[in-house]
């Protein structure tokens, strides 16, 4: 492309411009004396003229031509071959016109002059103007004075037109070399303005590719950094899946710990009730012992009541038992699943600390529930206990009917410790119905707890999915801007080559 553009706007340097007008000043001229040449090989034919002027004439410019082939390609640049050229021209053109009655050869030096005006040089145009205006008064005079031309009106108009047209060609070489000498300032001055703008953008470009070029480091390390929480964020949302699974399955569980508390609350009750009813019965017993021996009959049917009553409440705190065994096996998953949920939360870091605090008092409601149980267990213990006790003092006392008259005093005793036995067992079954009530309550706030908290899953899952289509969104706006950055670093390095 540059050596395009330097063969296409070659004519801007002088040196070539100056070959070029040597160049056809060369033909101009050659074109001039060759045309001499014919006309003074026509004259001769016609005998119109000495063969001697001829001969020489024709020597001199064939002569001329040769030399001035030889000097054009001998150096093309030569600034005074112009000179030579001039110099030849005037001289041939005296030669011919003081020698005949040519009256065309003024003709040649107009020639010459038009063809020199392209050198747009003031001094020179107006050296060759002031050399041949000269001659050609030189010449006319001598033609005058051998009587070839005559002084009169056309003579005198034909002077005075070519000294106009001298001056007019002197004129033009003038203002041509003004409006060169513009021209080129112009172009320079626009030449240095866009080598000025080409250097600031070359500048700029570089600036673009050094900036484009941290900006793509920095745009892989935010395609890696969205590509790994991208990642994260996949795995966040698996977790808080698997999370609100957990949590789904607490609920249930949470439930499950519901029906059995209502259940225990129903047996306690009926506990409750049942000792009532065998405080009452003793109570009836302890009035009724001064007239034990006139009812001894009635003395084993009341004691087979009692055993059948201690039987039923043994079977019920068998069956509290187990309930309290299975509260405290919901309890302890209860326990795991808050861990797990507090592990969890741990990975999802910011987003999982509500998460978290909830798992903490999901625990610690777990381990109060857990302690309660164990309290209800061991208060269970303490009524089978006692349960057996009044189960082995009642077939105590069914063995001993026999001998009731004698063991009354024994059996008033009994009685006693079995009326202090079934006010304990009153009192304890009225504190596992309070504690088991504490215990209804802890659950309802575990049940609000995970209700919270699996609202709260939702949300963390729902801010999950989001974060994952941002991340996902900002890993596509990281791609586009990498290709939008090579392009640019693409255009910078195809800029390179015009500098």
């Amino acid at each position: 492309m540059k050596e395009g553009m330097e063969q296409k706007y070659r004519f801007n340097d002088l040196a070539e411009r100056c070959v070029r007008v040597n160049q056809m000043l060369w033909v101009i001229s050659s074109e001039i004396l060759g045309v001499l040449v014919v006309y003074l090989i026509s004259r001769l034919m016609t005998d119109s003229i000495s063969a001697a002027t001829a001969y020489g004439n024709i020597t001199l410019c064939v002569v001329f031509i040769l030399a001035d082939a030889v000097l054009f390609f001998k150096n093309k640049q030569w600034k005074y071959y112009r000179y030579v050229l001039v110099t030849e021209i005037g001289l041939e053109y005296f030669l011919i016109s003081v020698q005949s009655d040519a009256s065309f050869e003024k003709l040649a030096l107009l020639g010459i002059l038009v063809a020199t005006s392209l050198f747009y040089d003031k001094k020179f145009q107006r050296n060759v103007v002031t050399f041949y205006g000269g001659l050609y008064l030189v010449c006319f005079f001598i033609k005058y004075s051998k009587g070839i031309v005559e002084l009169n009106v056309n003579t005198i108009a034909e002077i005075i037109i070519i000294y106009m047209v001298f001056i007019i060609l002197y004129q033009n070489s003038s203002v041509g070399k003004q409006f060169s000498d513009d021209a080129l300032g112009k172009q320079e001055e626009q030449g240095e303005l866009q080598k000025q703008i080409l250097a600031d953008v070359l500048d700029i470009s570089h600036e673009v590719k050094e900036e484009a070029g941290r900006a793509k480091v920095l745009l892989d390390s935010l395609y890696q950094s969205s590509d790994t929480v991208n990642q994260n964020m996949q795995e966040i949302t698996s977790a808080t899946s698997t999370t609100a699974e957990n949590v789904s399955e607490q609920n249930n569980m949470t439930y499950s710990i519901q029906e059995a508390i209502e259940e225990t609350v129903r047996c306690s009750e009926h506990m409750v009730q049942i000792a009532g009813e065998s405080n009452d019965n003793i109570k009836t017993n302890i009035r009724t012992i001064d007239e034990l021996k006139t009812q001894a009959e009635n003395i084993s049917q009341t004691n087979e009541e009692v055993t059948d009553s201690m039987e039923k409440l043994q079977q019920r705190t068998e069956k509290v038992k187990e309930i309290a065994n299975m509260i405290f096996s919901i309890s302890s998953q209860t326990n795991l699943l808050a861990l797990n949920a507090s592990i969890e939360s741990a990975r999802a870091g910011d987003a999982g600390r509500g998460f978290a605090v909830v798992a903490e008092q999901i625990r610690q409601l777990s381990e109060q529930t857990r302690q309660s149980t164990e309290n209800i267990s061991r208060i269970i213990m303490e009524l089978n206990q006692n349960a057996e006790e009044v189960v082995e003092k009642v077939e105590s006392s069914v063995q001993a009917a026999g001998r009731q008259n004698k063991m009354i005093l024994t059996a008033a005793d009994d009685f006693q410790k079995l009326d202090k036995n079934i006010g304990d067992l009153l009192q304890e079954i009225k504190e596992i119905d309070g504690r088991i009530t504490h215990l209804s309550d802890s659950n309802n706030r575990i049940v609000e707890s995970i209700s919270h908290l699996s609202a709260m899953t939702e949300e963390i899952t729902a801010s999950a999915d989001q974060a994952a289509a941002i991340s996902k969104e900002n890993l596509e706006h990281a791609s586009t801007a990498q290709t939008a950055l090579e392009l640019i670093n693409q255009t910078t390095e195809r800029m390179d080559k015009y500098f």
